[in-house]
């Protein structure tokens, strides 16, 4: 058991602790816990892939075809979503590639995944499920606004 004393100190220490104190320090610290940003609230993408991100964030816009705010935010979560799916088959395909080359230790996924396969694609099973679910529940949200918005011009008009 924890002694008043111990209690006391530790709240000395901790008042010692400040953290960063940069923009920058806690912009580095914010990512701390990212492993591999398959469920992050951000979508996190490195130098690479940001023009790849960029063409297909903007093909599925043209078919989302958003208006407003609310539209346009259901549409960033269902590409963000759809983003991080793609993420998920690219993992499952260095977990395949692990067991048959050093292919594998050439990404930043490899701390995450790096356990059994079998353990590791249950996670990403888990992962997708709950994905898939943001995203036909972001899609549904998307187009009952869209036939909402539809149905009003079509009263306006009539």
């Amino acid at each position: 058991m924890t002694t008043t004393k111990q209690i006391e100190a530790n709240r000395n220490n901790a008042k010692k602790s400040t953290g960063p104190i940069s923009i920058q320090g806690r912009a580095v610290v914010a990512q701390n816990a990212v492993k591999h940003g398959i469920l992050s609230s951000q979508v996190l993408i490195n130098q690479e892939e940001r023009e790849v991100y960029e063409d297909f964030r903007e093909s599925i816009l043209q078919n989302l075809f958003p208006r407003g705010n609310l539209e346009s935010f259901l549409a960033d979560r269902v590409i963000s979503t759809a983003w991080r799916l793609r993420r998920i088959v690219h993992v499952e395909t260095l977990i395949f590639e692990k067991e048959k080359s050093d292919y594998f230790n050439d990404y930043s996924y490899r701390e995450v995944f790096s356990g059994s396969s079998s353990a590791s694609m249950v996670v990403l099973s888990r992962y997708e499920r709950s994905l898939e679910n943001f995203l036909y529940r972001a899609l549904k949200e998307l187009r009952t606004l869209q036939e909402e918005r539809r149905d009003e011009s079509l009263s306006i008009v009539s």
